[in-house]
C-alpha cells in the first residue's frame, strides 16, 4: 500500500473512531440525566420538565398558562402524579418551579456563559408528547439577554426541556422555535433557573401558592395550544440582536 493510502486509511480509521466515542459518549449521558426529566400535564397541554432540588421541577411558565390542574408523568407507565403548588415564577425568563411530590433526581447547572457558539448540546424533553426524546446540534449562536440560539430539534411539547452540554450540565431551557424556519430554536439561559431556585429559597412553605389559585392558571397567555403541547408563538419576547 502506498503511502499515501496509509494516511487517507488512517485518517478514515480515526474520524470512524471519534464517531463512535461521541455516540457512547452522548447515550451514557442520556442515561445519566433521562430519569430527571418529566413530561408536563397542564390541562390540554404536554411540556416538559427537569427536577433542579429533588423536590423542584422547573419548566417553562407558558407551559402552565391558562391551566388550573397540573401534573407530570417520570414514565407514562408510572402514572400520573398530580402537582399542588407553584413555589416560584419568574414571567420575565418564562419559568416555574412547582412543588413534586415525588422525589426525584437534580440536574446539574452548568454556566451559560461559558458555552461559545459551535458548542455541542443536546436536550431531552417531550415533543408531541413523546417522552424521553433526545436529540442534538449546537449552539448557534447567543442574542441580546443571552438568549440562547440552538440547532436542536424542538417541536410543542418541547418547553421546558433542559439543554445539557456534553459534560452532562443543563445550560439552558428550551423556550421558543421560528416557526417558518428550521433549526431556529431558542433557549433560556439556565442561570436564571438558579436565579429563580435561590429566590424561592426564601419563601416560606405556607406562602406557596396553589395552582389552582394562582394568576397564571386564570390568563392563557401568548401561547400555540392544543392537544399536541405548547411553544411560545414566534419570537414572542426573543431580541434576535447580537449582544452589546
Amino acid at each position: 500500500m502506498k503511502p499515501v493510502h496509509v494516511c487517507i486509511a488512517a485518517l478514515l480509521c480515526l474520524v470512524c473512531a471519534r464517531g463512535v466515542a461521541a455516540a457512547a459518549d452522548l447515550s451514557a449521558l442520556f442515561k445519566d440525566n433521562e430519569g430527571s426529566v418529566v413530561t408536563i400535564h397542564a390541562g390540554k397541554k404536554i411540556g416538559t420538565g427537569f427536577y433542579v432540588t429533588p423536590d423542584l421541577i422547573a419548566t417553562n411558565l407558558h407551559v402552565l398558562r391558562g391551566s388550573a390542574s397540573v401534573g407530570y408523568f417520570k414514565n407514562y407507565a408510572d402514572g400520573e402524579t398530580p402537582v399542588k403548588y407553584v413555589v416560584g415564577v419568574d414571567a420575565g425568563n418564562d419559568l416555574a418551579l412547582l412543588l413534586a411530590p415525588t422525589p426525584g433526581k437534580p440536574v446539574k447547572i452548568g454556566a451559560p456563559a461559558e458555552v461559545s457558539p459551535g458548542a455541542e448540546l443536546f436536550a431531552i424533553g417531550s415533543p408531541r408528547g413523546y417522552e424521553k426524546t433526545i436529540t442534538s446540534g449546537m449552539l448557534s449562536q447567543r442574542r441580546k439577554d443571552g438568549i440562547m440560539q440552538i440547532s436542536i430539534a424542538v417541536s410543542p411539547g418541547s418547553s421546558g426541556s433542559p439543554v445539557f452540554t456534553m459534560q452532562g450540565e443543563v445550560v439552558g431551557v428550551v423556550v421558543a422555535q421560528r416557526r417558518d424556519a428550521q433549526n431556529l430554536n431558542f433557549a433560556i439561559p439556565a442561570d436564571r433557573v438558579s436565579q429563580l431556585l435561590q429566590k424561592a429559597g426564601d419563601t416560606p412553605k405556607a406562602q406557596y401558592t396553589e395552582i389552582a389559585h394562582s394568576d397564571f392558571a386564570r390568563d392563557p397567555g401568548p401561547l400555540e395550544g392544543g392537544s399536541g403541547g405548547s411553544l411560545e408563538v414566534d419570537f414572542v419576547g426573543i431580541d434576535t440582536s447580537l449582544p452589546g
